[in-house]
């Protein structure tokens, strides 16, 4: 899928027990994270995002990252 809007869906991810897993990213897109209460940091290879959920249902997660305007819409697709 494509690079649309941080409004626009994003199917580009899952959560593990150890890992969160990133569709898009290049090379091994399963990275560590840290969620504590509604606070995610993931560790990227190259940088670390942190964003606070905004709403989680059986498929999607809304998130504001810290470095966007908006918040994104990401859809589990596994």
């Amino acid at each position: 899928m494509g690079a649309k809007p941080p409004a626009g869906p994003h199917a580009d991810f899952w959560f593990k027990p150890n890992e969160f897993y990133v569709v898009d990213y290049d090379g091994d897109g399963a990275m560590p994270y840290i969620l504590k209460e509604d606070s995610l940091t993931i560790f990227y290879n190259d940088f670390i995002q942190k964003g606070v959920i905004l709403s989680v249902s059986k498929d999607t997660l809304k998130i504001y990252w810290d470095d966007t305007m908006h918040p994104t819409i990401q859809l589990d697709i596994y």
